[in-house]
């Protein structure tokens, strides 16, 4: 018994050593570089990352737009002067739709649509008209058709009409208050969700281009006596990713569980809890 126990040992002692040395030789390959202003990236805070059709990967910073090819950065900044430049400084998120136009929502200058032949920007702002966009705040950018994006901002959703670049504002009023909007998700069925800043996440009905709420679980979002300063306010789904069928949403209190079929909640993890 102990001579069985001694090989027993040898031979988890050695594949040990074996997991350990292929873990540390793979280790090896793994390499980080580090790409920040004296590489002439235009901000050290980054917002946004994504990569374009041609591979360029447009970085949103707090003071700028970048375009990096992987060697090189070209830097996109407002200039009051240039009406062509882009709008605002503080980028906040990028979309290209299947036409390989790229978007640009920003922190207070609306959308900007970049034209990659000229390397100018059409800007498009809030309170030009009824069609205009409803606020200038952009949080996220999806395509609805091949006509049709839909934007979230810090007050309403819109639907942006690409032929005659105009807007269809919707809103959706809790308590007299006008709700913002946060991110967008499409899950394996195709429905769209949208995460929100009261107490809801929001499907887009596209046919009626209208939002259906579901409001977050009364367990998440009443009141803690024990901790009346971070359960006192509203909730905010900042991301949304799908698992089976279920969405997962995560919050500034934990994450929620939405049964896509059922559309009812099915579980929460909120900070308050042991798990």
């Amino acid at each position: 018994m102990i001579i069985k126990n001694i090989q027993t040992l040898k031979w988890f002692l050695v594949s040990l050593i074996y997991f350990l040395v292929s873990m540390f030789g793979y280790s090896q390959n793994i390499k980080f570089k580090r790409v920040s202003i004296e590489e002439g990236l235009s901000a050290v805070t980054v917002n946004t990352i994504y990569q374009d059709s041609q591979d360029f990967i447009w970085i949103g910073t707090q003071d700028g737009l970048n375009r990096y090819d992987g060697y090189h950065f070209k830097a996109f900044k407002n200039d009051p002067s240039n009406p062509k430049s882009i709008s605002s400084n503080d980028i906040k998120c990028v979309f290209e739709d299947k036409q390989g136009d790229i978007y640009f929502g920003s922190n207070g200058g609306g959308l900007s649509i970049y034209n990659k032949y000229t390397e100018t920007f059409t800007n498009l702002r809030s309170g030009l008209s009824s069609n205009s966009l409803s606020n200038n705040i952009i949080r996220d950018i999806i395509e609805v058709s091949s006509n049709e994006l839909l934007i979230s901002t810090a007050s309403g959703i819109n639907l942006y009409n690409k032929s005659n670049k105009s807007f269809k504002q919707i809103f959706f009023n809790d308590e007299q208050e006008e709700v913002g909007f946060t991110t967008f998700f499409k899950d394996s069925y195709n429905n769209i969700w949208i995460g929100s800043e009261a107490n809801y996440i929001f499907e887009y009905d596209v046919k009626k281009s209208r939002l259906i709420n579901y409001e977050l679980p009364l367990r998440f979002i009443e009141i803690d006596k024990h901790n009346s300063n971070l359960n006192n306010r509203r909730k905010s789904i900042f991301n949304i990713t799908q698992q089976k069928g279920n969405l997962i949403c995560g919050s500034d209190d934990g994450l929620l569980f939405f049964d896509i079929k059922t559309k009812t909640f099915i579980n929460t993890f909120s900070f308050d809890e042991k798990n």
